[in-house]
């Protein structure tokens, strides 16, 4: 499970993504939607580990990912 808490994260020191909390379960399947410009990357990005969010933190299973 991977787990987003209070995540604020972007670019050039403005937050693109603003205070998420979500949960990905394990074996369900996720879908990401919306228009360009809304945080879609910014979000999986962050998720992944190539960007480092300026306040809150990524968690999988239960550990941070920082």
């Amino acid at each position: 499970m991977m787990e987003l808490k209070d995540l604020c994260a972007g670019y050039g020191g403005e937050d693109r993504l603003r205070h998420v909390s979500l949960r990905f379960q394990a074996g369900c399947l996720t879908g990401l939607i919306g228009p360009n410009g809304s945080g879609k990357s910014t979000l999986i990005k962050a998720c992944a580990g190539q960007l480092r969010p300026s306040h809150g933190q990524v968690l999988l299973e239960g550990l941070s990912i920082a």
